[in-house]
């Protein structure tokens, strides 16, 4: 047994310094099975039981000899092993400002076991037949132990960088979220406009808290005595993106602009309203106005939080000064003013008042009258005259004759007579800029001759 022992100590020196870990196992078999099998050729018609206690004796004696060249392979298969779970592991870090999605422990334990079970499998393939190494790797100092640490430190280092990127991802799909909300808001302006802030502002802090809790509990970093903290964060971030939206666009200079606009979609429909006989544009007049003037009023002041519910610290912004909202209100007065007199023009004139006659002219006569009137020449004839007629004398009583109209041009003209009269009658016909011509109406002038006044 000695001197096979020392045979194959002497030639270990040699083929242990070519050993690679791809064939350390295939040549540490090969020379340990010839040191084997020579030694039982040399102990042959020995006793059995003695012939295999020494055999394992001198294995015990030749594998201390490899294991330097075994603890150099283990070291490498460990790093190589450590590098590959600490750049799998951050790689299931989300990009900044991204939310993780759902599972990171599960995914981490997963990273965890492949990468340890790899070690394993490679340890296995490096140990020769019969070596008593394996036991040693899971000792508390063992390969196995080790990497098994690294890799729940690293898993726990990866976890602290989520927290840190969950808080940062969640303020992000804060803003996300809420600028979509107050983009439409604001572009409607409409009365209850705080009301909808300040209902879209807490639903999405809700929002972005349960999520941000979701992750970490996950992740096990949730802590339920922070979460006042949290909101509190999210509150912050929430309130600053809410008045810069709300200053920029109380800044705009079309802001005066857009306060026509509400009145005149009220007021006018869009330039489309056809004023009736029963409408009363001086009360729609008014109401038109207070909603033009209610667009200014909620971009004044900020209504985020109602009167002594402001959290410490933060008070009521105010978005347009005093001396620019009365800048604008004065515009804003300038620019409906001329539209009341064209509402009351275009309602005298209304084709309702003809309609009405002709519903009237109906239920007086009967239908069968008036189809036996339209289809009767003669009848229509007398009809079409007697219309003419009456439209003359309505003339005659509002305007005045032929004659009396061409002594007003006249007068016009040579700026003789009637004073401002016929100035202020062409503004009414003209109307305010923008607008169709009003309906010809002649205004009723005064001559005087003597103690005779006639007025047409």
């Amino acid at each position: 047994r000695r001197f096979r022992f020392e045979e194959f100590a002497n030639t270990c020196k040699d083929w242990s310094q070519t050993l690679k870990k791809d064939n350390f196992k295939k040549t540490a078999d090969e020379h340990m099975g010839d040191l084997i099998k020579k030694f039982r050729k040399d102990v042959h018609g020995y006793d059995p039981d003695v012939c295999e206690e020494t055999v394992s004796r001198l294995k015990d004696n030749a594998f201390p000899l490899l294991q330097d060249s075994f603890d150099s392979f283990v070291r490498t298969i460990r790093e190589d092993a450590e590098k590959d779970g600490s750049r799998n592991l951050e790689a299931l870090l989300p990009e900044k400002g991204v939310l993780p999605e759902s599972g990171f422990s599960r995914r981490c334990k997963e990273v965890e076991d492949r990468i340890q079970d790899t070690f394993n499998r490679e340890i296995e393939e490096l140990i020769p037949e019969g070596a008593p190494w394996k036991q040693k790797l899971e000792e508390p100092e063992g390969a196995s132990v080790l990497l098994k640490q690294h890799l729940q430190r690293e898993s726990s280092s990866v976890k602290k960088q989520l927290h840190g990127q969950v808080r940062l991802a969640c303020e992000e799909f804060l803003k996300k979220s809420l600028s979509k909300d107050l983009v439409l808001i604001l572009d409607r302006a409409e009365s209850a406009m705080w009301e909808s802030i300040r209902s879209s502002h807490s639903t999405c802090i809700g929002n972005a808290l349960n999520k941000m809790k979701s992750i970490l509990q996950d992740v096990g970093m949730w802590e339920a005595s922070k979460e006042k903290s949290y909101q509190e964060g999210l509150r912050e971030c929430a309130d600053t993106l809410v008045h810069d939206k709300v200053e920029y666009k109380a800044e705009e200079a079309s802001i005066g602009d857009k306060m026509f606009q509400k009145f005149d979609m009220q007021y006018n429909r869009n330039h489309t309203r056809t004023w009736r006989l029963w409408d009363n544009p001086e009360q729609e007049f008014e109401k038109a106005k207070a909603i033009g003037l209610m667009l200014l009023e909620v971009f004044t002041e900020s209504c985020l939080y109602e009167e002594g519910q402001w959290p410490s610290g933060l008070t009521a912004i105010t978005f347009i000064s005093e001396d620019r909202g009365a800048k604008l209100r004065q515009q804003y007065d300038e620019k409906i003013l001329p539209e009341l007199p064209w509402a009351q023009a275009n309602k005298a004139n209304s084709s309702t008042q003809r309609t009405l006659m002709i519903s009237g002219l109906v239920l007086v006569l009967g239908w069968n009258e008036i189809m036996f009137l339209l289809y009767n020449p003669l009848y229509l004839m007398l009809l079409i005259m007697g219309s003419g007629g009456g439209i003359a004398y309505y003339f005659v009583q509002k305007v005045g004759t032929w004659q009396q109209l061409v002594v007003v041009v006249l007068q016009q003209l040579q700026g003789t007579g009637g004073g401002g009269t016929g100035l202020e009658h062409a503004q009414h016909l003209a109307g305010p800029p923008g607008r169709d011509k009003r309906p010809m109406s002649a205004p009723v002038v005064y001559q005087s001759s003597g103690s005779d006044k006639k007025s047409s």
